[in-house]
């Protein structure tokens, strides 16, 4: 029993600890958020005094010379603010004096403020406000000669174009003028080309018919002269004698001539049979050409051409000998004896010759002779006839001495005979040409009327 009352009485005890524990925490939770609240405050106060003096000074300005000076003096005056305000005040009725020159307001500034830092700003301001005002009437002065350039520059323009406008009014006028004159020289140039047109159409249809009709007299004439020609040929080949001389007739003429080139235009042509490296001999247009007899000197043209160039109607001929002092020109007149561009002449061709004159007759120049006629489409006989046109003979045989009395030799007697044998063949086939009035012809005369030249 008793050991449960002091069980009792224990925990009493114990119940009123934590009862005093509870109440001491709570006195102490509440002043701590009663102290907390009054820190609060303060430091609001605090911020709420560092904006109101920040609206009146900062910490640069504090720091300032003139604002340390009044810091010391602030017992004796009062407070640094109210010693600017006042002084701010004093400034003001300084300068509001409209009689205080620059010096004199200096004067007074270093009176009312005896600090000399705000002076110093002063005299730097007044500088600056006496740079402005120079800088301002100078600006000024530009301004205003900027403004007279720009009055005359704009008179100018408008003088010029006045004068713009009146050339441009002008101009317009003229180009009108100029454009109606065109129009009208247009019109006029088109019915000009109109008839034109009309005049050569006409004049175009009249030539074409009098060129056929001109072309058709020319065939009848080619026909009727190609006929008479033959006609006359055969007539003189039988009623002129050898001796005689025969007009050759020519095969062609020279249209043209390039001096400088040493060439020439013929009217011959592949369709007339010419061939590459045929010979011409040249005379001029009036210039009777005779094949001649044995005896007469040798008619040589006045020049030697070639033909380098064959075209279908008309070939190039290069100069291959000319006389000196002579000249070739439009229509001279084209002979080769074998040569023909609607006949082909046939040849009797007899002897020896010496094509190049080197003094030894041989049996090969007859047949480069006889090569050349047949190229030139010339027709070789084998035997002398009436068909043949022309006897060609080379060097006449030399008539030989009689032999000795009494010969007994041989050799000499058939050397003998064999060289009388061959000049009275070549005798007798000049004896024979002639009662055939076969023209005869010598090595020197046939060369020249072929063109001949020693290549």
């Amino acid at each position: 029993m008793a050991r449960a009352r002091s069980s009792s009485g224990g925990g009493a005890a114990t119940a009123w600890l934590i009862v005093f524990l509870g109440i001491g925490f709570v006195v102490s939770l509440v002043l701590a958020i009663v102290f907390y609240t009054q820190v609060e405050g303060l430091k609001a106060e605090a911020q709420e005094a560092r904006s109101d003096l920040g609206v009146y000074v900062n910490r640069e300005l504090a720091l300032a010379p003139v604002v340390t000076s009044l810091a010391d003096q602030q017992a004796e005056q009062g407070p640094v603010v109210q010693q600017l305000l006042s002084q701010n005040e004093r400034l003001k009725a300084l300068i509001g004096d409209p009689q205080l020159d620059t010096a004199a307001l200096a004067s007074r500034v270093r009176e009312a403020v005896p600090d000399g830092t705000l002076l110093r700003r002063v005299d730097r301001l007044s500088q600056e406000l006496a740079d402005a005002r120079e800088q301002r009437d100078e600006a000024a002065r530009q301004v205003e000669q900027a403004q007279q350039q720009v009055a005359e520059a704009r008179q100018r323009a408008d003088e010029r174009t006045a004068t713009y406008d009146q050339q441009v009014t002008d101009l317009r006028d003229e180009l009108e003028e100029v454009t109606a004159q065109f129009e009208a020289y247009q019109q006029r140039v088109a019915e000009m080309e109109n008839d034109l047109r009309e005049q050569i159409d006409a004049a175009q249809r009249s030539r074409q018919d009098r060129i056929a009709e001109l072309e058709a007299q020319v065939d009848s004439f080619n026909v009727e002269t190609e006929d008479l020609r033959r006609q006359l040929r055969e007539a003189n080949r039988r009623a002129e004698p050898l001796d005689t001389p025969d007009a050759v007739e020519a095969d062609g003429e020279i249209v043209s001539v390039q001096e400088q080139a040493n060439t020439a235009f013929i009217n011959l042509g592949r369709s007339d049979g010419l061939v590459l490296g045929l010979t011409f001999e040249v005379y001029d247009p009036n210039e009777l050409v005779r094949v001649g007899a044995l005896t007469e000197a040798t008619n040589r043209g006045k020049a030697t051409v070639e033909v380098i160039n064959v075209g279908d109607t008309s070939s190039r001929v290069r100069f291959v000998r000319q006389s000196r002092g002579t000249l070739l020109a439009e229509g001279d007149q084209l002979v080769n004896l074998v040569y023909d561009a609607r006949t082909r002449y046939r040849f009797f061709v007899y002897g020896e010759f010496d094509l190049d004159n080197t003094g030894e007759p041989s049996a090969s120049d007859r047949r480069s002779l006889e090569n050349t006629i047949s190229r030139w489409n010339g027709q070789l006989a084998d035997e002398l006839s009436y068909g043949v046109d022309y006897l060609v003979l080379g060097g006449q045989p030399p008539m030989p001495d009689p032999l000795p009395d009494g010969e007994i030799d041989p050799v000499r007697i058939r050397e003998h005979v064999e060289a009388t044998e061959a000049y009275e063949h070549y005798q007798a086939l000049i004896v024979e040409a002639r009662e055939l009035n076969i023209p005869v012809l010598n090595q020197n005369r046939f060369l020249t009327l072929i063109g001949y030249y020693q290549r």
